[in-house]
């Protein structure tokens, strides 16, 4: 058998037995959350699941009020460690705590815009609580209390509470605080809303049942219906990332804690199950999917050890793949095709992670993903490998559904390895610890 042959097979051989086995993508979705477990109000975040709880903030002061940006990546949160109340921002860690306000008024209570780039906040600089825009000023502009503002997913609205007809009631006003319009009408409180991820929904607090429940009506306030029903107070209502479950804080086990249940009130389930108080559950708008290869295909380059399995995870287990010298002067002697299945065709943000190593320098490499508009490949990252684990993000935001296929959500990504200059040393060899995509609905 001629050795072009034999590489054929080889390469053939690898593609089918990676197909047969099974691709998987798990969901990202976080809760972020308040609890006093820690003897002062601190953020913590936690699976969607009630699992993986952690603490994100370590402050004597007060720390509250949490919010998601949109992909996950970012958490804004009331904090009085200034004093008085002021709005801070983190990463999705708790690394990189930074002040976003700094006024002698009380600024709380933050929410993203769906792109990411506005803070809307509620703030008594003004004598009453108003809803103020972060670096735009207010919004709402009446002797009442307004407060507890909430986006609309198409970042064209925000429902808010206030007290401006006499009790407190929710609200809808246009993104730049024009047209505001009343959604209930009930002589008992009704506040606290949220909306759904596709934006035909608010779930909402009312107390017009004689204690506080949960509410769920349409976005233009009809069809209220309430889906909780026990003597105890239900409040602070959040939609999950894919609209299915809403979490709620909950009084009903002698202390808050953190409920989550179906979007028409079934299924209520303790995620939290603290003495202390844990309350104010906030998702991120979008979802994040962390992406696996279903498959992988060497299309230059001899195998020396490793299989699929290697490439999901970041823990040293590497597929080592080495130069194939018989490979044409002007081709990379080392290419490596993977491939995988999106969770949606139009994600919001795309995120190609790779995790590799070079057994020596100057090894040119480059990551190219697959576009679907095109039907070719897109070179996205050039750089020399390192001879120690390096990690490569790419982060696509703009127009990312031309790297995932129509129909099929296929997306596919090549990594090519060659030498800078010419070499005494053919038989160089590359490590790949992990290979995922991140995708964002």
């Amino acid at each position: 058998m001629n050795r072009a042959n034999q590489f054929s097979r080889l390469s053939s051989a690898l593609t089918m037995l990676a197909l047969c086995l099974a691709s998987a993508h798990g969901s990202d979705a976080k809760i972020a959350f308040s609890s006093n477990r820690d003897d002062n109000a601190e953020i913590y975040v936690m699976n969607a699941d009630g699992s993986g709880q952690a603490r994100l903030t370590f402050h004597s002061a007060s720390d509250s009020l949490s919010a998601f940006s949109p992909d996950g990546q970012r958490i804004a949160f009331s904090s009085w460690r200034d004093g008085n109340s002021e709005i801070y921002i983190m990463n999705a860690d708790g690394t990189g705590q930074t002040p976003l306000t700094n006024h002698p008024a009380a600024d709380a209570h933050p929410a993203f815009s769906p792109d990411g780039l506005k803070i809307a906040f509620r703030t008594d600089r003004d004598g009453n609580q108003e809803i103020y825009m972060l670096g735009k000023g207010n919004l709402t502009n009446d002797p009442s209390q307004d407060t507890y503002p909430a986006f609309s997913p198409d970042g064209k609205k925000i429902a808010f509470q206030s007290n401006r007809d006499g009790n407190f009631e929710v609200y809808v006003m246009n993104a730049d605080g024009t047209d505001p319009i009343r959604l209930t009408n009930s002589t008992a409180f009704d506040g606290a809303p949220c909306y759904s991820p596709d934006g035909s929904k608010i779930a909402f607090r009312s107390e017009r049942d004689g204690n506080a429940e949960i509410y769920v009506m349409n976005s233009d306030g009809t069809a209220q219906t309430r889906i909780t029903n026990n003597t105890f107070f239900d409040t602070a209502p959040a939609f999950s990332p894919d609209g299915l479950k809403i979490a709620f804080t909950t009084y009903r086990d002698g202390n808050a804690e953190i409920y989550i249940m179906n979007a028409d009130g079934t299924a209520q389930e303790n995620l939290t199950n603290n003495p202390a108080d844990d309350f104010e559950p906030r998702f991120p708008l979008f979802e994040a999917t962390e992406v696996i290869p279903s498959s992988f295909t060497i299309l230059r380059g001899l195998l020396l050890f490793g299989g699929l399995p290697e490439l999901f995870d970041s823990d040293d287990s590497r597929l080592v793949v080495q130069t194939d010298v018989f490979s044409p002067s002007d081709a990379p002697p080392v290419q490596i095709e993977v491939t995988g299945t999106s969770p949606t065709e139009t994600p919001s943000e795309l995120r190609f992670r790779f995790e590799g190593i070079a057994s020596r320098q100057f090894i040119q490499r480059r990551i190219l993903l697959y576009n679907y508009v095109t039907q070719s490949y897109e070179e996205l990252h050039v750089g020399f490998a390192a001879t120690s684990d390096e990690v490569i993000e790419i982060v696509i935001t703009s127009n990312p559904s031309r790297f995932v296929e129509p129909g099929t959500r296929e997306v596919k990504s090549l990594m090519t390895w060659r030498a800078a200059a010419i070499s005494f040393f053919t038989g160089w060899i590359v490590g790949i610890d992990q290979t995922i995509w991140r995708i964002t609905r």
